[in-house]
């Protein structure tokens, strides 16, 4: 299918439907992912931002304070608050990037036959 003489990747008959759905997939699965792991260090970023920003004396001495003194006060819960708003945004971000890459590089593979796949990778994203 074309658009303004420009080939359509998502919607290609040759191109299996079900490849999108992985890839939609795929990349919202490892944006969670990588939401889990980072997200109770930003929360700590922004609670450790926020003490200076609002007046009072320092709650915080640093990140490994901050990381101790909420699960202390809030236990391991804590690290995760608003988690649920992140992912809500994150997923369906992360998801539509892989799908849109993986889809970028198939159609970039077949483009020039000069490109290497390493400069296919790099154009892609």
């Amino acid at each position: 299918i074309t658009a303004g003489g420009a080939h359509c990747c998502l919607v290609d008959a040759g191109r299996m439907p079900s490849e999108s759905v992985k890839g939609l997939f795929a990349g919202s699965v490892a944006g969670v992912i990588a939401d889990l792991c980072t997200h109770p260090i930003d929360t700590s970023r922004v609670r450790l931002q926020i003490q200076t920003a609002t007046g009072e004396s320092a709650r915080y001495k640093g990140l490994i304070d901050c990381l101790y003194k909420t699960v202390k006060y809030e236990g391991v819960r804590g690290r995760y608050k608003g988690f649920g708003a992140v992912v809500a945004a994150s997923a369906p971000a992360h998801a539509l990037y892989i799908m849109g890459n993986e889809a970028a590089k198939e159609d970039l593979k077949y483009a020039d036959s000069w490109m290497s796949p390493h400069v296919v990778h790099f154009i892609a994203g």
